[in-house]
């Protein structure tokens, strides 16, 4: 049984590229657009991002920004993170 180590290619993730373009999108229509929605990252090495925006959506890595912790201000750094750790 081959077994695959995280960002290998080996296996594919199911948070990619079309989950963000497209089926975010759904879930988040389907919850109603008036609500206020927030959107968590949880990385495989166990860090955690609350995210304020998506700045771009690549064909291995997602660019965002995100909160920082205690504070209700978006961060002006960008996160570059790669599907599989997501």
């Amino acid at each position: 049984m081959p077994v695959y180590m995280v960002g290998s290619g080996g296996a594919q993730s199911p948070f990619n590229r079309t989950f963000f373009n497209a089926t975010l999108g759904d879930l988040l229509q389907r919850a109603g657009r008036e609500k206020s929605q927030k959107l968590l990252l949880f990385l495989a090495d166990g860090t955690m991002l609350d995210v304020c925006s998506i700045d771009d959506l690549a064909d291995d890595y997602i660019s965002v920004r995100a909160y920082r912790a205690n504070e209700e201000t978006c961060d002006l750094s960008v996160n570059l993170i790669p599907y599989s750790l997501i």
